[in-house]
């Protein structure tokens, strides 16, 4: 690891890249408008973000130099994460290079330094105290949230000096998910709703970039192919390009309930993600790597037509794995012609060993088991 970290460092298409003055007046400026430390941190990452564009391809180095990066407006990820590097330092930062896996690339070997393991070069800077992980490629992942891509993965941040196999995770942001919906059942058995999810965090990073890739697509499989006969009637978002709220998506929408002799099946497992269980295959050989931590928090109220009953409701549930580190909460209750459902879910451990893999299938598969457990609502004719 000592001689693969010197040997980059001096590498022309490497480390001699990060010390050269690249003279970029437009983002000169910019810095020096900055007193914080931090906020240099987050305008030199913006700026690169906006002003650059990744070509799709991964890389570790910058074989043409930055100077032609800076003319080309594009590179790779080596290209575009070495010119980030170079900037912050630059602007007074103390940065370094940092060779990194994706986890859907694979783990890297600890014991040799095989240089094909890593799959890109990222960021490391810190700043008044703080560390930031940044991939100039992550158009929507902001100074602070290290990219999902990599959390719970080892890495090589590379100095001469200061080498080290590090561990990538967060202890700190989540998966978060506020999901709220105002509606009412028509005396016809059709559910007539608003509803707003505010996403932050992970949440707005994987929502974000699952929109911008295919709008479209994005409702289909978030919204209308996890609830049978949903359709969307209106869909908007906010707060996109704002870093420091949470991404608000609004949609309005029906959808006829199953009917039965007079009754009919509300099914409130809207939007919380657990329709299915994900885990369905028999054995696991490898840890469960969620990545980031989980915190869904859900909302609903529900009007009911003149004269419906509401008996038998489900009973309010309590389901626990792993010593609490998976925890979700059901609610229901009915009052005064209305519905009410309060679902939260929360996970603290984003490793789980694979000997626990059965323990935690079972786990989902009570979750939506419980979850698509219908209200049963009587009508009146």
């Amino acid at each position: 690891w000592r001689s693969l970290a010197f040997d980059l460092m001096t590498e022309k298409e490497f480390g001699s890249q990060l010390d050269k003055d690249l003279k970029v007046d437009e983002l000169d400026e910019l810095v020096k408008k900055e007193t914080s430390d931090v906020e240099i941190v987050k305008v030199v990452y913006n700026y690169v973000k906006k002003n650059y564009t990744w070509n799709g391809y991964y890389g570790k180095h910058a074989p043409d130099g930055l100077k032609a990066v800076i003319d080309k407006k594009k590179g790779s990820t080596g290209e575009l994460n070495l010119l980030l590097i170079n900037f912050l330092k630059t602007a007074g930062i103390e940065t370094y290079p940092v060779l990194a896996a994706d986890r859907d690339f694979g783990k890297i070997d600890t014991l040799y330094p095989f240089m094909d393991r890593f799959n890109k070069v990222v960021a490391f800077a810190t700043a008044e105290g703080k560390q930031f992980i940044l991939d100039a490629t992550q158009e929507n992942c902001p100074a602070g949230l290290t990219p999902y891509s990599l959390l719970n993965t080892r890495a090589f941040l590379v100095d001469k000096k200061n080498f080290n196999l590090i561990k990538i995770s967060t202890t700190s942001k989540t998966y978060r998910n506020i999901i709220s919906v105002d509606g009412e059942i028509t005396p016809a058995g059709q559910l007539v709703a608003e509803a707003k999810i505010e996403s932050a965090e992970y949440a707005k990073q994987v929502r974000l970039d699952a929109i911008k890739e295919n709008k479209k697509k994005f409702i289909a499989e978030y919204f209308e192919q996890p609830n049978e006969g949903l359709a969307i009637d209106s869909f908007y978002i906010k707060n996109a390009d704002d870093d420091l709220l949470p991404l608000v998506q609004g949609l309005k929408l029906h959808q006829q309930l199953n009917e039965s002799g007079g009754f009919v099946l509300l099914n409130y497992n809207m939007f919380l993600g657990y329709s299915k269980n994900p885990f369905t295959s028999k054995t696991r050989f490898t840890n469960i790597n969620f990545g980031f931590p989980y915190n869904i928090s859900y909302n609903a109220e529900i009007k009911l037509p003149p004269g419906a009953k509401t008996d038998n409701l489900p009973e309010n549930k309590v389901l626990e794995f792993n010593n609490g580190a998976f925890k979700l909460i059901r609610d229901i209750k009915s009052a005064d012609g209305k519905i009410e459902i309060i679902v939260s879910f929360s996970q603290t451990t984003t490793l789980v060993p694979a000997e626990k893999y059965n323990e935690l299938k079972e786990f989902y598969k009570q979750i939506v088991d419980m979850l698509n457990e219908p209200v049963v609502v009587k009508l009146t004719k």
